[in-house]
Formats: structure tokens, C-alpha cells, sequence
């Protein structure tokens, strides 16, 4: 399902994906069902630190959880590179993160790069 984004990064999430950079992916199931939705060569980050790694790097898939109206809500974000993928979740959780999830999932998806293989 995919679906907008509140609050500033709405606005450039849709921006971006209309330029082709990304798609914006939201699931309320949580993260199996959030998997299920990528291809086999797509790379998936989760923003706990942990990452999963699948056939090939076709794209960036980045996991983490917005906050709106007291619920929360996992988000992902598709980008075909390392660099839309950092702007793109930056943007995201610009929208909907709190201050401190949105430093840890910067620093994490911004420093995952070097730990691929």
C-alpha cells in the first residue's frame, strides 16, 4: 500500500517520487509484510541497526517508524542508490519521526554503507 506521508516530509517525499528518485511504502502490518513487498534483489536496511541482505543491490529499502497522532507507523523508503536512499529517509523522518529516532536512523543508514558487502 502505499500512501503520503504527513507533515513537511509529505511534501518532499512526493516531490521525490515524482522525480523518480524513490517510492514512498506504507504498512501497517509491520516488517515481514513490508519485506514481502520487495523484489529479491532489492537491499533492505532496518533502522534498529540490523540489515538484511538480499540477491544483488537493485535498490535501497529503508525501514523505520513515524510517529502521527500517537500511533506508529512503520514507513519504508525505495531509492536506487545509497545517496536518494539517505536523502529520502531524511526527508521521511523529517515528516513523521521524533528528534531521536530520526538522529538514530540518520547515523545508522548513513554509516550502513561502508558494512555492505
Amino acid at each position: 500500500e502505499t500512501g503520503a506521508l504527513p507533515g513537511v516530509g509529505a511534501s518532499l517525499l512526493h516531490e521525490a517520487e515524482e522525480q523518480g528518485r524513490f517510492r514512498a511504502v506504507w504498512q501497517s502490518e509491520g516488517v515481514p509484510s513490508l519485506v514481502d513487498t520487495l523484489q529479491s534483489s532489492d537491499l533492505v536496511f532496518y533502522c534498529d541497526g540490523s540489515a538484511r541482505e538480499f540477491q544483488g543491490a537493485a535498490g535501497v529499502f529503508v525501514h523505520g517508524f513515524g510517529i502521527q497522532g500517537g500511533a506508529a507507523w512503520p514507513v519504508g523508503v525505495h531509492a536506487d542508490s545509497f545517496e536518494t536512499e539517505r536523502m529520502a529517509l531524511i526527508a521521511a523522518l523529517r515528516g513523521v519521526a521524533t528528534k531521536a529516532l530520526r538522529t538514530e536512523c540518520a547515523t545508522i543508514c548513513t554509516d550502513s554503507q561502508s558494512n555492505v558487502r
